[in-house]
């Protein structure tokens, strides 16, 4: 997915794969590689590539549904150019079934998002994602242990500590 997501980036703004990895200061032939095997890019280059798209590294993955409705739409574009191209009546099916299948992924995600844009869950209803939290504390690099999770617990109640002791000083 990070691929697709990264060509729809890429067709946004107007320019190909290679010119958009060379201005981020990256390999000129790093596009083919991802396209290739599927790799995603590490914590570091991934944020480098959404700093320079302006998106989240979630929606850079595929994780959030406008990155998925972004690359359901961009699939329907190839589709619709392969129904205007068909050469008999089998090509033509085939198109023809597989835009109804993006299309009904395409109403379904345009719901999800509507639904999502909707007031937020009072703060009491609202569960963090530990997950998220462990890749924006690490970076996405590697495995996080538990003793390094445990780490970064113990730190953040340090620093409520400290900002609870300084808040008490102030009153």
């Amino acid at each position: 997915m990070f691929f697709e997501v990264f060509c729809v980036l890429c067709e946004k703004r107007g320019i190909s794969v290679t010119k958009a990895t060379v201005e981020m200061g990256l390999s000129r032939t790093i596009g083919t590689k991802w396209r290739k095997t599927g790799a995603v890019p590490n914590g570091e280059t991934l944020n480098t590539i959404a700093n320079y798209f302006g998106v989240t590294t979630d929606y850079l993955l595929g994780a959030t549904a406008e990155a998925q409705l972004d690359v359901i739409e961009a699939r329907l574009r190839t589709w619709d150019a392969k129904l205007d191209f068909a050469e008999n009546e089998e090509q033509r099916a085939e198109a023809e079934k597989e835009i109804r299948l993006l299309a009904t992924e395409q109403e379904r995600l345009k719901a999800e998002i509507s639904e999502s844009k909707k007031a937020p869950a009072p703060a009491d209803e609202r569960k963090p994602d530990i997950e998220e939290l462990k890749l924006a504390l690490f970076g996405g690099d590697g495995e996080v242990t538990d003793e390094m999770w445990e780490e970064a617990l113990f730190a953040a109640e340090m620093i409520k500590a400290r900002y609870k002791r300084k808040k008490a000083q102030d009153e």
